[in-house]
């Protein structure tokens, strides 16, 4: 089935962000591209996120983007929203009916800044996943460029990575591998603009595979394709799947024996890796508690888990198991393959693990989690057993607060989490209804983050001012980076540190300047040298012609 016949609209998202940190860094910039099915472009959108008191960016990402809450509040201002109209601007561009979402590395990235601040200004987390009531999806380009290098990388180029050996899948070197325009990498507009480009590459290039794997996309089509609810088994084994977790010695591709499908909390296929040996499998079977004491990685024992809401790559095993050319290329051994399957199966190793190593690894969980009392804006999937109360006045504070900004005194909040999360939400957007002691309040939690985040901040001016000692843009933006944070008497950098960035500054424009001086007299003495030759040449006495 062609992409085309399910779907009306593909909206392409990027973010920018403060930080790398989704629960408690900030978005800078929401840019958006809607097409139609044939990937032309129908809208573009492009919004800032003004800055907020309590909170502080990481420094080399404002160095990365270019972009500073003084930017955001002065070149970018017409653009620029207050979080909680910001987040309701961007989930009304990415809610629309017939519509698939999707970015490149939005799943493990911009969904999750997404949701972290949706979830703080009482949105709807998960606004933008899946629906079939309207029937909106989501999907990963990322995802799929891996699997077209692992499975099909004909007709497509392949960048090597300029860091290290292999190939890179970064946006920008693929786009400038396969002759697609991208401005500027780290701008969202010009990446997003680059991910429809490849979008449309692979989909023309590569139809089937593309088609193949976008109506995967959903949980639903999924568990519909390789498991069967009715028999509780899975229909289709084994199975092939392309993520990052297998690492570059396979092309990110491993092959699974699908085990399990559990469906309590979202939902996951738990299986175990057969294109490694068995050594691990043994240790697990007679001894899981231990293997989990010890603290080993799950997925490098064999122990795999794939979350299916996750747009995950998962194709049959006969895209590899009858082409042995490809296998060959994945560096998987098929015969290893075959030869542990029929282990397994026939010593029925499996009977009963998948349940004893998911309670295990659900009490690991539990056991690392922080038992000092958690930031509220960090309990998004934490936040499950809520009373129908508390679920009525979350739903209607965006609808009430319009008509009366004085309703947050009429919500009182059973859950603690809720009512902190409120608090913060009124002080940050209707700061000018808090009373006296909310205000002092208010002022009391922006003075004890900045003391807390000072030196951290500190530390990072001082290590960029010497990573980018010869990037005079770099500096200019650190300087007044500097000089925003000190407006109201904070001193993030000392006297020294400041002067000497200006000296710096300084230094290397006078020395642009001079260069390109010199370059000008040079090519003013070439251009007088070049005349002279002419002029030369001219005054040379012609030879007389024979008549």
């Amino acid at each position: 089935m062609d992409a085309s016949s399910n779907v009306k609209y593909f909206t392409f998202y990027d973010l920018e962000t403060y930080g790398l940190d989704p629960r408690s860094d900030r978005i800078a910039q929401f840019a958006a591209v809607r097409t139609d099915s044939s990937f032309n472009i129908l809208e573009k959108t492009v919004i800032y996120c003004l800055p907020q008191q309590d909170y502080i960016p990481n420094v080399e990402s404002m160095l990365v983007t270019g972009i500073t809450p003084e930017s955001v509040e002065t070149l970018y201002r017409k653009d620029a929203y207050r979080e909680n109209e910001f987040i309701n601007r961007v989930i009304g561009f990415l809610t629309r009916p017939d519509n698939c979402v999707l970015g490149y590395n939005n799943v493990k990235f911009d969904d999750e800044y997404l949701r972290f601040t949706a979830f703080r200004n009482f949105y709807d987390p998960y606004a933008f996943n899946s629906s079939p009531s309207n029937n909106s999806t989501r999907w990963d380009l990322v995802y799929l460029v891996r699997a077209c290098y692992a499975l099909s990388p004909e007709e497509i180029n392949w960048p090597q990575n300029p860091e290290g050996s292999g190939v890179s899948m970064r946006l920008e070197h693929m786009s400038k591998a396969n002759s697609l325009e991208h401005g500027h990498a780290h701008d969202a507009l010009s990446d997003v603009e680059a991910t429809v480009q490849l979008a449309k590459l692979i989909h023309d290039r590569k139809p089937k595979l593309f088609n193949y794997f976008f109506n995967l996309r959903t949980k639903r089509s999924i568990e519909e394709t390789f498991y069967d609810s009715m028999s509780g088994r899975f229909i289709k084994s084994p199975l092939v799947h392309v993520d990052t977790g297998y690492g570059p010695e396979t092309l990110y591709t491993g092959v699974i024996l699908p085990v399990y499908l559990r469906n309590d909390k979202g939902s996951s296929i738990y299986g175990w890796r057969l294109d490694q040996e068995l050594d691990s499998l043994f240790k697990l079977a007679s001894s899981p508690e231990q293997a989990l004491a010890e603290d080993l990685d799950l997925r490098q024992l064999g122990l795999v888990k794939i979350n299916t809401a996750r747009c995950p790559a998962l194709s049959e095993y006969s895209v590899i198991a009858k082409r042995p050319q490809r296998a060959a290329r994945l560096n998987i051994d098929l015969k290893k393959v075959a030869a542990n399957l029929e282990y397994i199966e026939s010593h029925d190793l499996l009977a009963g693990l998948m349940d004893r190593m998911i309670v295990l690894e659900k009490n690991r969980f539990a056991a690392s989690a922080d038992p000092a009392e958690p930031d509220p804006e960090h309990m998004l999937y934490s936040l499950f057993s809520l009373s129908p109360e508390d679920r009525r006045n979350k739903n209607i504070i965006h609808e009430r607060e319009a008509k009366d900004p004085f309703v947050f005194d009429e919500i009182n909040f059973s859950n603690s989490t809720l009512r902190r999360l409120l608090f913060r939400y009124k002080a940050r957007n209707f700061s000018q209804y808090l009373n006296d002691r909310e205000a002092a309040k208010w002022n009391e939690r922006i003075v004890s983050y900045l003391d807390a985040r000072a030196p951290v901040f500190q530390q990072q001016i001082e290590e960029a001012v010497k990573k980018h000692a010869g990037d005079v843009e770099k500096l200019k933006i650190l300087l007044s980076i500097i000089r925003y944070y000190s407006r109201d008497g904070w001193q993030i950098a000392d006297e020294q540190v400041v002067a000497d960035l200006t000296d710096m500054i300084t230094a290397l424009e006078e020395k642009k300047k001079s260069a390109a001086e010199n370059n000008n007299s040079d090519q003013v003495i070439q251009k007088s040298s070049t005349q002279e030759a002419v002029s030369s040449e001219s005054a040379v006495p012609q030879t007389a012609q024979p008549e």
